[in-house]
């Protein structure tokens, strides 16, 4: 089938609709659904990198879409020890089943493929409790289940002190700070943490702080995705529930669990998301990413329909050529005025298409002011004047 080309001029982040789920009735669905190419995932691309040569054949189905990246990728998919955009972006695809998911206005809404019970209650001293049961049957991408262990462990491993002693960050995650005992867990000074309770296999509870109650988007703070247990830990540590809160078992220690975690970070193959990490090729900066059978949907129950997702970087220099010549099918957050007039010129031509979002008044800048350098009054100052 003869399609067009999607070229996407962005600046922000992608949903996993654009590329997992793009059945949406907007005016380039049909183009979305099959921006795809048949090309080989790597090999078929590297010839292409200078724009000169091509397998490109003209033709598209929903084998397989390559995603061009104005960053370099990393091979370090998750967020712990890296920050690149182009990680993140494939991190995305690979991860899901929050409970809480956002419709395409952007509201927080509880998700049914996920959830089979919200319970929320408004504590004495002025915290409030989510109390979330998951659906059964939920299973990763290895087949094995989805537990509620796996939901609190998304929590404590991103904020637990012994991250940190593997080298990575623990300030990845901007909602569990909101999580009672967060300052005390996160910073060592107790094993246990406090807002979290395991009640059962598929029941699990976050209580958020009364400081920061009322929140207009608490729902929000309840939507992370799991992470395997069975992934980075080994088998015989587990997480415990004591009327004090949530804890590992007392062989959690960054020595025993490091080579586990380690192994992980490169090799992120048991996923929760609409697509599942399959390789990653350092030669061509080249993530393949290939579809979930276990993925249960969106809140609105849509899978991804694109059987193999490349997230590669794509040089600034060459991006349009090999757009042209089909050596990627889409490229993601053109930001350059001259690439993007370039682009333009090529919509007009035929054969290509772009979505955009307009920007209007000031940005934001997003500053965690209970830890890091911009927990410090100074620095938030600095910055400011330094945007000025």
């Amino acid at each position: 089938m003869k399609k067009k080309l999607i070229s996407l001029f962005l600046i922000g982040a992608m949903t996993t609709g654009m590329v997992a789920g793009c059945g949406s009735g907007n005016s380039n669905a049909d183009a979305g659904n099959n921006a795809s190419s048949d090309n080989a995932a790597v090999e078929g691309t590297e010839a292409a990198a200078d724009g000169t040569e091509s397998t490109f054949n003209g033709t598209y189905s929903n084998k397989q879409v390559i995603l061009g990246e104005s960053s370099e990728t990393s091979g370090d998919i998750t967020p712990f020890w890296a920050n690149g955009a182009s990680d993140y972006d494939a991190f995305k695809l690979v991860t899901g089943m929050a409970p809480i998911d956002r419709d395409q206005t952007g509201k927080w809404i509880e998700n049914p493929a996920v959830l089979d019970n919200l319970e929320v209650t408004d504590n004495e001293d002025g915290s409030r409790t989510y109390t979330v049961k998951i659906k059964d049957g939920l299973k990763f991408s290895d087949g094995s289940d989805v537990n509620a262990d796996d939901y609190l462990l998304t929590y404590m491993l991103r904020c637990d002190e012994m991250i940190t002693d593997l080298e990575a960050s623990n300030l990845t995650d901007s909602t569990v700070q909101y999580v009672k005992g967060y300052d005390a867990y996160s910073n060592g000074e107790t094993d246990t943490f406090e807002g979290l309770h395991l009640i059962d296999d598929k029941t699990f509870s976050v209580t958020i702080d009364a400081q920061y109650m009322p929140y207009y988007y608490g729902q929000a703070l309840i939507s992370n995705q799991p992470e395997s247990m069975d992934l980075w830990l080994p088998e015989d540590v587990t997480l415990e529930d004591t009327e004090n809160g949530v804890k590992f078992s007392d062989n959690f220690t960054s020595e025993y669990i490091g080579d586990k975690v380690q192994a992980a970070r490169y090799d992120y193959n048991i996923c929760s998301g609409p697509y599942m990490f399959t390789s990653y090729d350092e030669n061509s900066y080249a993530y393949t990413l290939t579809k979930n059978p276990n993925f249960p949907g969106n809140f609105e129950g849509q899978t991804a329909n694109i059987e193999t997702v490349i997230v590669k970087y794509t040089p600034q220099d060459t991006m349009m050529d090999q757009l042209k010549t089909g050596a990627v099918d889409i490229l993601y957050q053109v930001a350059d005025g001259d690439q993007i007039e370039q682009g333009l010129d090529m919509v007009e031509e035929g054969n290509f298409n772009y979505l955009s979002y307009g920007r209007a008044g000031y940005g934001m800048i997003s500053l965690k002011c209970n830890q890091g350098p911009t927990q410090f009054k100074e620095v938030r100052h600095a910055m400011a004047y330094l945007t000025v």
